[in-house]
């Protein structure tokens, strides 16, 4: 019996998509194809195998990051010298990732996010727990690349969602309704009962789409001239279907300690201002039950007036139809300028998210934003003073 252990990663080596019909399919779809991949990839000699046969069984690592697929492989082997036919057995342990998984400091060792003194600080100064919506078909096509990203430097990501899943630490709820847009108030009323638990372990909650990316760093740097005990909201604000506006849940929303509680404890299923009809337009409920209940909304700019929370995509906002198109200060419905100026780029330099953000992409800004580095480039950091993080 001859032993074989091989790492593969999806996306170079096999193909991604089994994965996710071996997932959807209750781990009986590999079977056949992984006997094709051992016969034509790791079997020696593949040109004189003339029958091959495989069996396989799964398991997860200690830590649930790999799966783990055990497979005894039966081929007969064509001897040359004597030409004949001789039955061989070999073994073989396949080890698949999810690509591509960046093993640094910066992802993987929470009190190292960068390599400086300052978000280092941060970190360790505001606790943030980020609760993030999805549903079972996404668990691996979106949520765990937001689980290998970005999700890692919350204090605490929990996804929110009605199935168990061995890797994604998925907070199961038990919803009234089924699982889609239509009942998506009804979801997070449950949702933000659910955090309520946690009200005194954390000084903030943020809320985001499994397609969201959110940086970190910048998000604690506004977030640490407020204090958890007001009761306040941050995000991106649209004008609109709402007194004061309400903010774009794609691009993501803050919650602060005192506004959970005050959500949960007085407006949400009782106060008459808050809706209790279902829709899908969750962000429209939740400003409006945080407003009943005197919860404050607050926009975030950086020192030029530009949006840090973005309800858009990263290559929508570098379209250049976005660029010239209006761009509304929010609540005041007064255009902040006509159109962008030539000299001045629509996108902050110290932005907090972006939405319909592909997985592909995920990897991309992680890449981009915490292993690249131009050599001799310094970043001119600007701390804004509070009264310039806001307008409400």
């Amino acid at each position: 019996m001859l032993s074989d252990t091989r790492h593969l990663f999806f996306g170079n080596t096999f193909n991604y998509q089994e994965y996710y019909k071996y997932y959807k399919n209750k781990k009986n779809y590999l079977s056949d194809k992984l006997s094709e991949f051992i016969v034509k990839n790791i079997v020696d000699g593949s040109s004189s195998i003339s029958r091959s046969t495989a069996t396989t069984n799964y398991d997860y690592d200690n830590n649930k990051k790999y799966l783990i697929i055990n497979a005894q492989t039966t081929y007969n082997h064509l001897d040359n010298k004597n030409t004949q036919s001789k039955q061989k057995n070999r073994e073989h342990t396949i080890t698949i990732t999810n690509p591509p998984y960046f093993n640094t400091t910066a992802i993987n060792s929470k009190p190292s996010i960068h390599n400086t003194d300052y978000s280092t600080k941060l970190y360790n100064k505001i606790r943030i727990l980020c609760y993030i919506n999805t549903h079972p078909e996404n668990y691996y096509k979106k949520a765990i690349h937001v689980h290998k990203t970005w999700a890692r430097r919350c204090t605490k990501h929990i996804f929110m969602s009605t199935k168990f899943d061995p890797i994604l630490p998925v907070a199961v709820l038990k919803l009234p309704y089924p699982e889609v847009r239509m009942h998506l108030w009804s979801k997070f009323r449950i949702i933000l009962r659910y955090i309520y638990q946690f009200r005194n372990d954390y000084d903030y909650f943020l809320k985001t789409d499994d397609d969201s990316y959110v940086i970190m760093e910048n998000l604690l740097n506004v977030l640490q001239n407020y204090s958890p005990d007001m009761p306040f909201m941050l995000g991106h604000r649209f004008p609109i279907l709402a007194r004061n506006g309400y903010f774009s849940g794609g691009a993501g929303y803050v919650l602060s300690r005192e506004a959970l509680k005050r959500i949960v404890e007085q407006s949400i299923d009782r106060h008459h201002n808050c809706p209790v009809y279902d829709e899908n337009m969750e962000d429209v409920k939740m400003s409006i039950c945080g407003q009943a209940v005197g919860v404050r909304l607050y926009d975030v700019f950086d020192i030029l007036g530009r949006y840090q929370f973005r309800w858009d995509s990263l290559d929508m906002s570098l379209n250049f139809t976005s660029f010239r198109s209006l761009h509304w200060r929010p609540v005041k419905l007064q255009p902040q300028t006509l159109y962008a100026a030539p000299h001045q780029s629509l996108l902050s330099d110290v932005g907090i998210s972006f939405h319909y953000v592909t997985p592909d992409m995920m990897y991309m800004l992680e890449y981009f934003l915490y292993h690249l580095r131009p050599i001799g480039l310094v970043n001119n950091f600007v701390q804004l003073p509070k009264e310039m993080c806001n307008v409400q």
